[in-house]
């Protein structure tokens, strides 16, 4: 399968991680697929795809494992109705998964600014996740995909043979832990019908319900959605029904489904309510859904690598017949091609299996496989594996081309000692064993040194040369307590004497201080000074200048006064003149 791990730029102030978390079989990876060709950038290690689901899961086997290991710790799994309670993890187990988490996401993402990550199980499991995006300074935003109860279902029922009874209860499980766990998460509900229909404007009112932007154009992509994406595909169609059947679970599943179509405001709450009803019941009702009879297919897949690595159009699928406990399966490899590796993947679900026999059978003859053997199992115990994960997988070591280039057949013996749930608690239980005899392994040699010890004490004691020994070294330890006594006192007197000098060192630094303090003031007196002299020295010009006009002025005033004189001399003259020419014709009269 083509990974396109694009990252072109999230329109985002943070970087961004698309958490797209629905129930089972409702619309998970179509979405995830054209959030990828929007721009968000896909982990590594995807799922192959696989007859249920021929267009790809683009989903992370590494991130479908660690949830399942952590369902596993917590004594759960993926399809269980019953409350997760994490307080049952060890704790020293659940922070290895913790920095696994941390690692896989610093691997996968640490250059994008937008990733998706898709797995169902983050509906039970988002506290999780969140809390480590958030450690890895990462906004999460929730994408809920869901899809009618009824269709879901009928989907389980055909991959897995889940009755309906269970899927709807899985069903309001996944959908009302999803919104409670993101109720304060920027989050968006995508109806299954919509997405299918008109896949443009559901993937537009999504943009706007997370007030986001797509790095890519919608319609740049129209073609590559079209070529996955096509409502012919659709197998169940119950769009406008109801779950039916009037019973209490089936009307808490309609209320759901219906306030998810309306996006109500109230979905949170309501789904706060589902949960608090279902609570008390799981425990009364689980017996009796969880170990139902199962009708699901098993079957035992054996891929060979002929160039294109592990894909499912190179594999051969045998069913398998879940009443037989031992099985014998021949796997035909003649004619396919030259074979580079080979993987068995021994059944479809967690397993717990004894290996009786496998072997390669080519044109030279027989290889045994039986001690080749490399696996994903969680715990081997000789021929047995025991397979946490759905997955389980088969590798051969040092198994080359050479080897394979003549193959003929791949014949396996196997006998099935539990599967599924069961196969899982199998395999906690068998490691409990394994730790307590560990734990037994390690008290017995302790014990052995234990004795060793007393018995080394008693020759010790007598032995005479040992006794001569141990007067030299009571000497020495003497000498050396003495030496320890010396080594005290310079201690201490190292102790007073560096309490002296920080006591001189703290009266320094607080004279230190007060001179920077007397400084400071200087500074401050020195510029007020300045600023005095200036204005002082401002004055002094201009007096300087009023002196000047006044000296200007006065002068002024001397030539205005001495003309004034003359002027007043003139009058004068001019007066005695009139005086005298007055007298003159006065006698002139008279005469």
């Amino acid at each position: 399968m083509k990974n396109n791990k694009t990252d072109r730029g999230f329109q985002s102030p943070h970087r961004v991680a698309l958490l797209v978390a629905g129930m089972h079989r409702s619309g998970t990876s179509a979405l995830t697929r054209i959030l990828n060709l929007l721009g968000a950038q896909l982990p590594s290690n995807l799922w192959q795809p696989q007859e249920d689901n021929v267009t790809g899961f683009w989903e992370s086997q590494n991130v479908t494992r660690l949830n399942d290991e952590l369902l596993a710790e917590a004594h759960s799994c993926w399809d269980s109705i019953l409350p997760i309670d994490f307080s049952q993890v060890n704790p020293e187990q659940f922070e290895l998964l913790r920095r696994r988490a941390q690692d896989l996401l610093e691997r996968d993402f640490a250059g994008s600014s937008c990733f998706v990550i898709k797995d169902p199980r983050m509906c039970r499991l988002l506290p999780f996740w969140v809390s480590i995006l958030k450690e890895w300074e990462v906004q999460p935003y929730v994408i809920v995909p869901y899809r009618h109860p009824l269709e879901v279902a009928a989907s389980l029922a055909q991959r897995n043979g889940f009755s309906r009874e269970k899927s709807i209860y899985m069903w309001l499980r996944y959908t009302s832990d999803i919104i409670r766990h993101s109720a304060n998460i920027p989050r968006a509900v995508v109806s299954y019908n919509d997405l299918l229909r008109d896949w443009q404007s559901t993937v537009q009112n999504l943009a706007k319900d997370l007030d986001i932007c797509w790095p890519v154009n919608i319609e740049s992509i129209t073609g590559m959605v079209g070529d996955f994406l096509d409502i012919r595909i659709r197998h169940h169609n119950l769009d406008g029904s109801t779950v039916g059947s009037g019973r209490f679970i089936d009307r808490l599943a309609d209320q759901l489904y219906t306030a998810l179509n309306s996006k109500s405001k109230k979905l949170a709450s309501l789904a706060e309510s589902i949960n608090q009803t279902l609570t008390p019941m799981e425990q009364v009702l689980a017996p009796f859904i969880v170990n139902e009879p199962s009708q699901k297919k098993m079957w035992m897949q054996l891929y060979f690598d002929v160039g294109d690595g592990f894909v499912v159009k190179d594999s051969i699928v045998n069913m398998i017949k879940p009443e037989e406990v031992s099985q014998e399966i021949v796997f035909d490899l003649a004619g396919k091609g030259r074979l580079r590796a080979l993987r068995l993947d021994p059944l479809n679900d967690s397993v717990r299996l004894e290996i009786e026999s496998i072997c390669l059978f080519t044109a030279e003859g027989e290889i045994d496989l039986l001690g080749r053997i490399k696996s994903n199992a969680r715990l081997v115990l000789g021929n047995e594996y025991f397979f946490e994960t759905s997955d389980p997988q088969i590798t051969f070591d040092c198994l080359g081309e050479v080897e394979l280039a003549n193959a003929r057949q791949l014949f396996v013996k196997i006998h099935f000692i539990a599967s599924g749930t069961d196969a899982v608690f199998h395999s906690l239980r068998q490691l409990n064993i394994e730790k307590d005899l560990h734990i037994d392994q390690l008290l017995s040699e302790l014990g052995d040194v234990q004795h060793f010890l007393i018995q080394a004490k008693e020759n010790r004691l007598n032995d005479p040369s040992i006794t001569k020994v141990d007067a030299t070294l009571s000497s020495v330890a003497e000498g050396l307590a003495e030496h320890a006594k010396y080594h005290s006192y310079l201690l201490e007197q190292t102790r007073v004497l560096d309490a002296a000098y920080k006591k001189e060192f703290s009266s320094a630094n607080k004279c230190r201080e007060e001179l920077a303090n007397l400084l400071e003031q200087t500074r401050v007196l020195d510029a007020a000074y300045k600023k005095e002299l200036s204005s002082a020295n401002q004055y002094r010009e201009e007096v300087t200048l009023l002196r000047k006009k006044i000296d200007e002025q006065r002068t002024e005033f001397q030539t205005q006064s001495s003309a004034l004189l003359l002027l007043t001399n003139q009058v004068d003259y001019t007066h005695e003149i009139i005086k005298n020419w007055r007298k003159y014709h006065l006698l002139k009269d008279l005469l």
